[in-house]
């Protein structure tokens, strides 16, 4: 099973990050190919090119700014969990992505394009 982490540094405040990147159904909104998508109950319905994705969320707490979601039923798929976090740092927002995966060639989703 491969791990990643990917982080960044938004110089906005956490409440106002968490707005954006805590918004479960709000993904199409800011993050590059992901051309629509819709929720339903605690999935979401992803539209990336020809393929669509559905992806459970698992967990979440707000008041820790975190939540937690897996992909659904995807062939090729053995494991795919992220957990996302925006934690104060400084004036502004670390925001964090990990994800445990299986098999370890899904990393390739989450390399710079």
């Amino acid at each position: 099973m491969a791990s990643i982490h990917a982080e960044t540094v938004i110089s906005r405040p956490p409440d106002e990050v968490w707005k954006v990147v805590g918004d479960f159904g709000g993904l199409p909104g800011w993050a590059p190919g992901i051309q629509s998508g819709r929720v339903e109950g605690n999935r979401r319905h992803l539209t990336a090119g020809a393929m669509e994705i559905v992806e459970e969320e698992l967990s979440r707490d707000d008041a820790a700014r975190t939540y937690s979601y897996g992909l659904v039923d995807s062939p090729g798929v053995e494991q795919h969990v992220v957990t996302v976090r925006a934690l104060p740092d400084g004036e502004g927002t670390r925001v964090t992505l990990d994800c445990e995966c299986a098999p370890d060639s899904l990393t390739a989703l989450f390399e710079p394009t």
